[in-house]
């Protein structure tokens, strides 16, 4: 059939995660890793200004100009001492005790509030004019400078969780922030950590001199405007604390029996659970026509192992781990039950967004399930049809019909990459079908593809009328997509040549004795025309791309009449589907007729 040519330019997908980085002397992703940093002991710097401007008002400037306006109150605990308190907002304050030495300077500590919590303390010399001998009377008209001690801050831990996200770890305090990574020279990469846009950010600089560490500068940004520098040496690790806020939300994914990296997808159950910021999760997975709940706790390092015990006295071992990867995080692990089986687990967390971040895939596509599988596999049987929806939430809706004219339909959230895996029940939960779709541009061909596994179990539908494919199977399918939009008013659903006799409709194999062939006429309302002596009735939906109908088949000893089904392949300007014959399907195609 016209899709074996296909086969060669379809990609099958390899597992999303990427390997654990291994330190090198720069590397070329921090994803996973934690920098120590520990900063260099500086000599006294300039902090603040305080100036008071009246007996209840004044004003803070910084190094670079900045003011922040302030009431206060003072009050005179001693001939030497005093106590002011500086408040910028409700929630928001510093506690001062100065003393004074009497000739324009003496000593400071600062005792800072936030969101009416504690925040840090600070100490150092002070430079004032008030020309009092002591602690003067009122501050009115005075200007105290703040030169802050040196001092070596506490080491903080920057750990870089995904391709865009990390958290910066300081005793009592963690600051999610968002980062670029750029390597530029043989030991030398560079890190803009922002906290808030264009308010908040660092700009390091890291020297490795080792596998493991080296030495950094880092350029401090705050509310705009360079804040100060500073200098210090770091250490590198793999995170061994994985588990993050930013790792809550819904997971899903499939069970498989062979390796995800490989290019032999045999799902056989679905994976679906809510972690919370904590790290609890609940949910619950599919295996062998069973759901089993789940519910548990994630550690540190993003882990969970437990095991499930089944009423019949069985029991499944079950390994949970959470990973970052360059697009947000993913859950792996296996799931091995008693008799040895062990299904290897993947699934991705939920990151689309309708508006911070929709995705990119959304939009309506029709699908066709070729009857063309590997060589060994000798199945007659009609393409698969369906139409895909998905919406700027990355949730794809399918709906259809498999090749054997069996509904079908499945909903499934995209992964951080675009694709997608499904696992859906077929035959009364008898069979399935399943496997892994890819969005990618194959020029005149497809926008998305993958290879599908298709059960069907013996005997399904044995007392119908016209019982299909009653040995069963258990084959792949190639599955092609493209974007799909309805024709506008005077336009072809299908880019063929507009006139009379435009249009080939074609059915083969099926049990038919000879093909099939028709020539007919797709007008400008997308009707289909035909003489009704031909024996051919055909409807296009422009609003879904499906396609329906009937023919006369006269190829036997008594005429039949065959119902046929199928959608439409804008990027390829043809269709195609499935009639239903005796015992069997064929495929029905449709496309210009060529001179």
């Amino acid at each position: 059939m016209k899709y074996l040519a296909i086969l060669s330019s379809l990609t099958l997908l390899a597992c999303l995660a990427p390997p654990r980085l291994v330190a090198q002397t720069v590397p070329s992703s921090p994803i996973g890793q934690s920098f120590t940093v520990t900063e260099d002991g500086g000599g006294a710097h300039l902090e603040d200004t305080l100036e008071f401007l009246t007996a209840t008002t004044g004003r803070e400037v910084d190094p670079e100009g900045d003011i922040d306006s302030f009431t206060y109150t003072y009050n005179v605990t001693g001939a030497n001492t005093a106590e002011v308190r500086a408040q910028e907002k409700p929630d928001k304050w510093s506690d001062y005790t100065f003393t004074f030495d009497g000739s324009g300077g003496g000593t400071y500590v600062q005792r800072r509030f936030d969101d009416n919590e504690f925040k840090d303390q600070r100490s150092g010399d002070i430079n004032e004019d008030s020309g009092a001998a002591g602690a003067p009377a009122d501050l009115v008209g005075v200007t105290i400078e703040l030169v802050e001690a040196a001092e070596v801050e506490e080491s903080e831990r920057l750990d870089f969780l995904t391709g865009d996200r990390g958290r910066e770890v300081e005793p009592g305090d963690v600051d999610p922030f968002a980062y670029t990574w750029q390597v530029t020279g043989a030991s030398t990469a560079d890190a803009v950590l922002t906290f808030k846009l264009n308010r908040k950010w660092d700009e390091y600089t890291f020297t490795f001199t080792s596998d493991t560490g080296g030495t950094f500068t880092v350029d401090r940004f705050d509310k705009g405007r360079f804040k100060d520098t500073k200098t210090g040496t770091f250490t590198l690790a793999e995170n061994a604390e994985i588990l993050d806020p930013l790792a809550s939300g819904f997971y899903d994914g499939v069970l498989d029996l062979s390796d995800l990296g490989g290019g032999d997808d045999d799902f056989e159950g679905r994976f679906r659970i809510r972690v919370n910021r904590r790290g609890n999760f609940s949910g619950r997975f599919k295996l062998d026509d069973d759901n089993f709940p789940l519910r548990g706790q994630f550690d540190d390092s993003g882990h969970h192992q437990t095991q499930l015990s089944l009423r019949d006295g069985t029991s499944l071992d079950i390994l949970l781990e959470m990973e970052a990867i360059e697009t947000g995080f993913k859950i792996t692990g296996s799931i091995d039950d008693d008799s040895g089986q062990s299904f290897v687990l993947d699934s991705d967390q939920r990151v689309f967004h309708p508006t911070r971040n929709p995705a990119p895939q959304a939009g309506s596509y029709t699908l066709v399930i070729t009857g063309d599988g590997s060589p060994a596999q000798t199945l007659e049987v009609g393409d698969g049809a369906a139409i895909i929806r998905v919406n700027r939430r990355g949730i794809a809706r399918i709906l259809g019909r498999t090749g054997d004219s069996t509904p079908w339909g499945a909903a499934v959230a995209l992964r951080q990459n675009g694709d997608f895996t499904f696992l859906s029940d077929l035959y009364r939960r008898g069979g399935s079908i399943g496997g892994r779709m890819q969005f990618q541009d194959v020029a005149g061909v497809s926008d998305l593809d993958g290879v599908l596994h298709w059960v069907r179990p013996a005997d399904f539908g044995a007392n119908s009328r016209n019982p299909l494919y009653q040995a069963g199977f258990d084959v792949e399918r190639t599955a092609v997509g493209s974007s799909y939009a309805p024709s506008s008013r005077g336009d072809l659903i299908i880019a063929i040549g507009d006139g009379p006799d435009n249009l080939g409709v074609d059915f083969t194999e099926g049990g038919l004795t000879a093909p099939k062939s028709f020539v007919a006429t797709l007008n400008t309302r997308n009707r289909v025309e035909i003489d009704r002596a031909e024996g051919l009735r055909m409807r296009l939906q422009n609003r879904t791309g499906f396609f329906n109908g009937r023919f006369v088949d006269d190829s036997g000893v008594t005429p039949q009449v065959r119902g046929f089904f199928g959608v439409v392949l804008q990027k390829q300007s043809n269709g195609s589907g499935f009639f239903v014959g005796d015992g069997v399907t064929g495929p029905a195609d449709l496309g210009p007729v060529v001179p």
